[in-house]
């Protein structure tokens, strides 16, 4: 994260005035292992000293962390908690709790939260071709969202199925080790698609391209959505997609999904890197989970998962991929569908 005027002028002129040179290479080498001599040269002018420090955490995109530790430092300096606020890392109280991420709402109801979840858990389905498997979601009444990939063996040169996808709901265990029984319906019309980026077979930047978001949209038999769970229930309902909410770096994500084919499982990271046509994550996922719905802690869809790598050792080497929704919205609506 990088400062900006007017909070970049506040925090050169508080770091210049609350500290002096022995201060910083305290702080720099006990926060962060960095020698002094490393970020400046001791006997350049003061000011230039504090400018070289900020530079060396800007251009590395970090001066939150700088922030941080001058704050926790200098907690009775009004400018750092000022610009500390500005970023969005606030302390809110003179005590020991902090309010880390100000720019969302920071708490869920848990009933809230639970019975959004059990609806959610309805409108996921595996989604097998011939054996091979993905998830997929119901978002509308009879409309399934998937990575293209996952039905690409049945998709003809004309851009149509080749015979049916089936959509198997509630296939999930109970806390006893019980499978339910799944109910499944069959797809039998692709209604938009997008293939696959080159960029995804390889480990290297994120695609960008957004006229390869590896998505398609299933229209099912009948409008399940509308039927309900059990008889005599309510509908099963669909995953809401109005207003495509996204998901911002370190944001906390969720992936229901169905793993190496086996009933529903859930899994919990964060967004490490967003583009406009793809999102990193760090949520598990194996072969199986392609297609299936990212949720922020709001329980909110914000895309589905699609692809992930492991190209040696180090977590910059190793991430998981997701496709943005409103990206995958916005061309499957110039391509004619309503949803």
């Amino acid at each position: 994260m990088q400062l900006q005027n007017p909070l970049l002028a506040i925090f050169l002129r508080a770091m210049e005035a609350s500290f002096d040179d022995t201060d910083l290479q305290v702080i720099l080498l006990q926060r962060f292992g960095l020698r002094y001599s490393k970020l400046t040269n001791p006997i350049r002018p003061w000011s230039l000293q504090v400018i070289n420090i900020h530079d060396y955490f800007d251009k590395r995109n970090e001066t939150e962390h700088l922030v941080s530790a001058l704050r926790d430092a200098r907690p009775n300096v009004p400018e750092f908690a000022k610009v500390a606020d500005g970023m969005g890392f606030a302390v809110i109280s003179t005590g020991l709790e902090v309010l880390v991420q100000t720019g969302r709402t920071p708490y869920q109801d848990v009933d809230v939260f639970r019975a959004k979840l059990a609806t959610i858990e309805a409108a996921i389905c595996q989604v097998d071709i011939d054996g091979a498997t993905g998830t997929g979601t119901l978002i509308g009444a009879d409309l399934v969202i998937t990575n293209r990939h996952v039905v690409a063996a049945r998709i003809g040169t004309d851009g149509k199925l080749t015979g049916p996808a089936t959509c198997r709901f509630d296939y999930k265990t109970n806390g006893e080790g019980y499978t339910t029984p799944a109910t499944e319906v069959a797809a039998h019309l692709l209604l938009a698609s997008s293939p696959h980026a080159p960029q995804d077979t390889v480990v290297g930047p994120m695609a960008t391209d957004l006229a390869a978001l590896d998505y398609a949209i299933l229209k099912l038999d009948r409008k399940f959505a509308d039927e309900p769970v059990v008889a005599g229930g309510n509908p099963r309902g669909r995953i809401e997609v109005a207003g495509a909410p996204t998901a911002g770096v370190d944001a906390g994500v969720l992936v229901i999904q169905h793993p190496g084919g086996k009933p529903m499982k859930i899994d919990f990271g964060s967004v490490t890197e967003v583009g406009p046509a793809r999102f990193r994550h760090t949520v598990n996922t194996e072969p199986g989970s392609s297609g299936a719905p990212v949720f922020d802690a709001a329980l909110r869809l914000v895309g589905i998962h699609h692809a992930g790598h492991t190209g040696g050792p180090g977590p910059a080497l190793t991430y998981n991929e997701g496709i943005p929704l409103g990206a995958i919205l916005t061309d499957a609506v110039a391509k004619g569908v309503a949803i």
